[in-house]
């Protein structure tokens, strides 16, 4: 019940906000694009922004206005090259696999900031309301310098509003629906001056009592099949958004405050289910940005054409905090009680320098630097004063400095323009404060040095013959330390493992992009890419008898993916009926082996990795004047089977979703009004190989349709939502 009392507080305290900041236009602008008008959070892929040029970047629209029950989630399963797991249903933790990474080889940004630098933890995406954002960048394999990532997925960053003056300077909205679910996320925003403010929140709660597909373990034996109703699954969640940005000349400063929170009962899996099992956590991030640009203006304005120089300098502060409560008092989620508390901080400073000497070179350096600290504690033992607190055996830390130099030249040729980006990239982690093995003597993960340092060359090419059409490649080498969580993690069902060493790999891709380019009435846009990795000691998670998930090294895997993602959009009219019909695709087939010397595991498919991934999304928009809009939309998704184990034997059954939306506004003084239903066709469970070993076995049986570790997935879903932007919010 806490998330209900949450709502009406969250909303008298957006519309005090409101009240409080006038709606007035904002000052500024930033190089990112505005929300779109749509609210089905289309997906357009353009030209990475400045000091980026040789990179392609899918540009995804967020906002307060596709939030209803749009998660940040379901929004990048529809960018090509993504694949997203989700544990449970709406609220529940989810993350993203870019090319068939794992979690931690996609690095996560929020506003450049890292939420988890060098693959350091995963990123529960469920946390990260769309209401907070106004655009999301992806980029898959090669980033940008000024990331500082070297990831072998990719990076995904979460910009908020830019202060862009045709930004809503206000939203506010309410969903209701399935399973107790109630949603709420406002924002309000003011320029005064040269200040421009933000402020949103976020809040979620869901009883998540589903009925689901049970077989009880017993998939050959059809009589004892059930479909109970899913229990002890509530979701509390609030988060908000409080951000100050003031210009002072050329130069503007930021202060940034994100701050979460998250109360929910985990349900175990299908075949084990809990009842007592309880998962708190808290996760703010605090930012301090300064930006300052300059320019030597009697060159600049001297010739169109003559050389410039400009420089930009932002250095940056943050800190990262998260604080984690798992209490399993039944030992329902692993294979013994626990109530454990983790404390994870990170503080880190970075300064960006840019440097553009002439019109087609750039030149960059960033120095970032961090320290990341780790505390476990036993809630079942007081502590060494004989407390509550709980006991622990010390601090773990890892010190990190990333260096990064790059340049982007953009040459003329006979047709159109080449850009070369190479980066070479030093990582320096200092491990020696990891500690030991509280049961022996052996350093954590044997092999791993006291100081590890990586060099880390990559580089992309790209030509653009024509506008909007460009060709790309690039390759690059990865390398990636086990993250705290991986080594020491005790989360039930997600178990670390302290003998793990870091992965390396390497990487390669090729592609071509066609932005989207009008023709007439018809818009058309396509994305298609070509990318293949190699990785040593690859870090994955693989199920143990009791079905609980531990971290373990890969000796040698390989990843090869294709992937392809196709716009079309046609305006018109009817009458006097204006119609816009939009058509979003994307489709991602990896093949994904491991490589291990082992008879039993070589050449298998590698573990939670899906061979295909298909999204759709189709929207059919209205207006007259007698309305100003009515949207229709259609999506679809499917992901295939794929396995949980090594050894191939425990499949996972493929899905295949439907979910529809309608939405109408009247008039700009009236709020917009959305029903929608997830997961049309109640979809449970799926049909699958009864014996996936045995090519000869064509017989099939129904497997539940869960998550990658065992959580059931909710049926047909219905949920109603209101908005009301700008002046008419009440």
């Amino acid at each position: 019940m806490a998330g209900w009392f949450v709502v009406p507080f969250a909303l008298i305290a957006a519309l005090i906000a409101h009240r409080v900041f006038a709606l007035a236009p904002d000052a500024f602008g930033e190089d990112v694009g505005d929300r779109p008008d749509e609210a089905d959070a289309t997906v357009d892929v353009q030209a990475a922004p400045p000091g980026s040029a040789s990179a392609t970047v899918t540009s995804v629209p967020l906002g307060p206005d596709v939030a209803g029950v749009t998660s940040l989630a379901g929004v990048l399963d529809r960018v090509p090259g993504t694949t997203v797991r989700k544990m449970g249903g709406l609220g529940d933790f989810s993350a993203v696999r870019l090319r068939g990474s794992t979690f931690q080889q996609v690095e996560i940004f929020l506003d450049g900031v890292p939420l988890n630098p060098n693959g350091d933890s995963v990123v529960d995406l469920a946390s990260l309301p769309v209401a907070t954002f106004s655009r999301m960048l992806v980029y898959r394999g090669f980033a940008p310098a000024r990331y500082g990532s070297a990831a072998m997925g990719g990076v995904v960053d979460l910009l908020t509003a830019s202060g862009s003056a045709t930004a809503s300077p206000a939203a506010l909205g309410i969903s209701a629906g399935s399973w107790g679910t109630l949603h709420s996320w406002g924002a309000t925003r003011r320029a005064v001056g040269m200040t421009d403010v933000l402020l949103t929140f976020d809040q979620l709660h869901t009883d998540g009592n589903w009925p689901y597909f049970d077989d009880q373990g017993t998939e050959y034996n059809r009589l004892d099949d059930r479909t109970p109703r899913r229990e002890h699954n509530r979701i509390d969640r609030a988060s908000g958004v409080a951000r100050v940005r003031t210009r002072l000349g050329t130069a503007s400063f930021t202060l940034l405050d994100t701050p979460t929170w998250t109360d929910e009962e985990l349900t175990g899996t299908i075949s084990n289910p809990a009842s007592a099992a309880i998962w708190a956590g808290a996760r703010n991030l605090l930012v301090f940005d300064a930006d300052f640009v300059g320019a030597v203006a009697a060159v600049r304005r001297t010739s169109v054409t003559g050389p410039q120089v400009l420089w930009r300098v932002r250095p940056r502060l943050w800190w990262l905090h998260r604080d984690e409560t798992l209490n399993d008092p039944l030992a329902e989620l692993g294979v013994g009680g626990a109530w454990t508390r983790g404390v994870w901080n990170t503080g880190g400073a970075q300064v960006d320098t840019v440097l553009a000497p002439a019109r087609w070179l750039t030149a960059s350096l960033l120095v970032r630097a961090r320290d990341d600290v780790y505390t476990g504690f036993d809630l079942t033992q007081a502590d060494e004063n004989g407390g509550a607190t709980g006991a622990t055996d010390g601090e773990r830390s890892r010190q990190a400095l990333t260096l990064a130099l790059s340049g982007d030249a953009v040459l003329p040729v006979g047709i159109g323009s080449i850009t070369l980006s190479p980066i070479l990239q030093l990582d320096v982690l200092d491990n020696h404060l990891l500690g030991e093995v509280p049961f022996g003597d052996l350093a954590v993960s044997p092999g791993t040095e006291d100081l590890d340092v990586h060099l880390l060359p990559r580089g992309a090419a790209s030509w653009t013959p024509w506008g909007p059409l460009t060709f790309r490649g690039s390759a690059g080498l990865y390398k990636r330390a086990p993250d705290l969580n991986e080594l020491f993690g005790d989360q039930g069902l997600l178990v670390g493992n302290t003998d793990l060493v870091a992965e390396s790999g390497f990487g390669l891709e090729a592609g071509a992009r066609v932005a989207d380019t009008r023709v007439g009435p018809l818009t058309v846009g396509t994305d298609l890419a070509y990318a293949r990795q190699r990785v040593h000691d690859l870090i994955t998670y693989v199920p143990n008898s009791q079905q609980t998930e531990h971290a373990v090294n890969l000796d040698e895997a390989y990843f090869r993916s294709l992937e392809g993602g196709l716009s079309l959009g046609l305006d018109g009219h009817l009458g006097g009926l204006g119609l816009a019909l939009r058509s979003d695709s994307a489709v991602t087939q990896i093949l994904a082996r491991n490589l291990d010397s082992s008879p039993t595991y070589s050449n298998n498919a590698l573990p939670n990795v899906a061979p295909l991934d298909v999204s759709q999304t189709t929207s059919l928009s209205m207006s007259a004047r007698w309305l100003d809009r009515l949207s229709l939309s259609h999506s679809w998704s499917y992901t295939s089977a794929t396995f949980q184990d090594e050894a191939n034997q425990i499949p996972t059954a493929p899905r295949d979703l439907h979910s529809v939306a309608a939405s109408v506004r009247v008039s700009r003084a009236l709020p917009t009004v959305e029903a929608s239903i997830l997961n049309l066709f109640n979809v449970r469970g799926m049909a699958v190989d009864r014996n996936p070993l045995d090519p000869g076995d064509d017989t099939l049986v129904v497997k539940p349709l869960t998550d990658f570790v065992g959580y059931p997935l909710p049926g047909r879903t219905v949920m109603v939502t209101a908005r009301w932007e700008g002046s008419v919010i009440p």
